[in-house]
C-alpha cells in the first residue's frame, strides 16, 4: 500500500484504527435534554445485565433509545484529488485480486471523497486473506448518502464493513471533507462548499465524485 501513499497523498491506511465499540443510549420521555450514553471499550460486547441495572437505577420515565456499533476513532477528513481516483481504484482492485479476494471489481464503486475508506478496507482484507480468512466483496454502493459494503467472511470482516459505513457518515462524497446529507433529488453527503457548487453546477460535482476515465489512445 505504500506506493499508493507515496504517489497520491500522505494517508497511510496501515496506521488507521479500525476498531469498533458499542454505544447504548437511554432517554427520558418528555425531556429532550435528558440522555445517558454508555460507551463500551473497543471490542467489548454489550452487557445486558449492566443495561438492566442502569435502567432500574434511573427509574420511571427512562427508556432505551438505541444501541449503536460505531468506530472507536473517527477517520480524519480528507481525500486524494479527483484525477487520482481511477489510478488508486485500479491499484486497489489489483491488490485484492492478488490477495485472492473475490469480486475485487466492486471496489471501483467508491466515490473520490471516500477513497481513504476504500484504502483501509483493502489494506485489511488483503492482510486478513493472507492470514487465512475467506474474504468476498459482494457489493459496494452508496445509499441515502452513506456507504454500504456487503461482504462475506469472518466476524472481523463483518465489523470492518460496519466501520466503513459509519466512517462515510458526514464525509463529503466529492472532497472527503466534513459534510451532511443533502436532498438534491438524490440524497448525497456533501460539504457546504460542494453543496453550494452542486446548486450552481451539478455536473461538476458529479465529475468530482465519479470522474470519467480517460479514453485510451486509438
Amino acid at each position: 500500500m505504500n506506493d499508493i501513499r507515496d504517489r497520491y497523498d500522505t494517508f497511510d491506511p496501515a496506521t488507521v484504527d479500525h476498531s469498533m465499540r458499542w454505544r447504548w443510549s437511554m432517554r427520558r420521555d418528555g425531556d429532550e435534554h435528558a440522555r445517558l450514553d454508555l460507551v463500551l471499550g473497543a471490542g467489548e460486547d454489550p452487557d445486558k445485565t449492566l443495561e438492566e441495572r442502569l435502567k432500574a437505577a434511573l427509574g420511571a420515565g427512562w427508556e432505551p433509545d438505541c444501541r449503536r456499533h460505531e468506530p472507536t476513532v473517527r477517520l480524519p477528513y480528507g481525500a486524494p484529488s479527483s484525477p487520482a481516483r481511477a489510478r488508486i481504484l485500479d491499484e486497489l482492485e489489483h491488490l485484492l485480486e492478488a490477495a485472492g479476494v473475490r469480486h475485487a471489481c466492486c471496489v471501483q464503486a467508491f466515490p473520490t471523497g471516500w477513497l481513504h475508506i476504500a484504502m483501509v478496507l483493502v489494506d485489511r482484507l488483503c492482510r486478513w486473506a493472507a492470514e487465512g480468512d475467506e474474504c468476498t466483496l459482494d457489493d459496494v454502493k452508496e445509499k441515502y448518502g452513506t456507504l454500504r459494503v456487503h461482504v462475506y467472511g469472518s466476524a472481523r470482516v463483518q465489523d470492518l464493513a460496519d466501520w466503513c459505513e459509519e466512517q462515510s457518515v458526514a464525509r463529503c462524497m466529492a472532497t472527503g471533507r466534513e459534510g451532511r446529507t443533502r436532498d438534491t433529488g438524490w440524497v448525497l453527503t456533501l460539504s457546504d462548499a460542494a453543496y453550494a457548487l452542486h446548486q450552481r453546477d451539478r455536473q461538476t460535482v458529479e465529475r468530482m465524485m465519479y470522474p470519467p476515465r480517460e479514453k485510451a489512445d486509438g
